[in-house]
């Protein structure tokens, strides 16, 4: 059984504020290495180094902390989005999509909680509702730049932006699937194979409609 990382732990209280981020990161530790199901509060509670009842007080239940740790996710893949200044709003929108995959490769065990089953229901956590949308506006603003300066179709941003996002999420979970290999595709090429499918959807937006 692989054993985690020591996390250390605090012999008196935690301050006002510090408590909530440090379970969160121990949960997040606990996730990367054994999925969301090795997930307890008690078990957190210990990692932290605090009393099986401190957690209660940021964290309804399981599903709340996981939550925490979903939103944390998209507000950390948002940053990256953010960071991405190429002048050409069409060439960010590709470079976005090459960092959401980047992503996802990285973080592969919370990339799947923030889409997956067990939080499929977002409307019961509002911040992680919100951290979600902010992510999917911001891809909309990109595509919104790009029409402003005729460099995609005209139609319904949301609905390209939903275009755009539904092949990089796809490429997103067949390399993370290992389907890649499948296609006769190794890990050493999945970096070309990236940057193929990115600049093909960008071409692809920007073909006029006939």
């Amino acid at each position: 059984m692989t054993k985690l990382a020591s996390i250390p732990r605090k012999s008196g209280r935690f301050h006002h504020g510090n408590l909530r981020p440090a379970l969160i990161q121990a949960a997040l530790q606990v996730l990367q290495r054994r999925g969301p199901e090795a997930i307890t509060l008690r078990k957190i509670a210990h990692l932290t180094g605090v009393t099986h009842t401190a957690p209660y007080r940021h964290f309804a239940d399981k599903d709340a902390l996981l939550a925490a740790l979903a939103a944390e996710g998209f507000r950390s893949l948002g940053d990256r989005m953010q960071q991405v200044k190429t002048a050409d709003p069409l060439d960010r929108l590709l470079e976005v999509g090459v960092e959401y995959i980047h992503f996802a490769i990285e973080n592969p065990a919370q990339f799947r909680l923030m889409y997956g089953p067990e939080l499929a229901a977002r409307e019961l956590h509002p911040d992680l509702k919100a951290a979600a949308a902010t992510d999917f506006h911001l891809l909309i603003k990109i595509v919104e730049a790009c029409q402003q300066n005729h460099l995609v179709r005209d139609g319904d941003r949301v609905k390209l932006a939903l275009t755009a996002w539904s092949m990089v999420h796809g490429l997103a979970l067949l390399i993370l699937d290992g389907q890649l290999e499948d296609a006769g595709i190794g890990k050493n090429s999945a970096k070309q194979v990236i940057e193929f499918a990115t600049a093909s959807l960008r071409d692809g937006l920007s073909r006029a409609v006939r």
